[in-house]
């Protein structure tokens, strides 16, 4: 009974981070297509390939800080290559 409940939390867990990490993925596409959308192709292809939901949160801070369009590609080209 014990792993039964130990393996609900860890569904639990899985299930809870992949929302949030969803969640995430929207919200870049949306604030890239916002303020700068000539990268929304390659933000759609850089960040679905992101897995962990703090990645996700990092690109939102630099897109988010970027003052030109050249400093949010690099943030983009660089998600997930660290």
């Amino acid at each position: 009974m014990q792993q039964g409940i130990e393996q609900g939390l860890q569904q639990g867990m899985e299930q809870e981070r992949q929302r949030q990490r969803q969640a995430l993925v929207s919200i870049v596409q949306e604030v890239i297509q916002g303020r700068f959308p000539e990268l929304s192709d390659l933000a759609n292809e850089r960040v679905g390939k992101v897995i962990e939901p703090a990645q996700l949160q990092g690109l939102l801070l630099k897109i988010g800080l970027a003052k030109e369009t050249e400093e949010a590609q690099q943030a983009l080209m660089e998600v997930g290559n660290g």
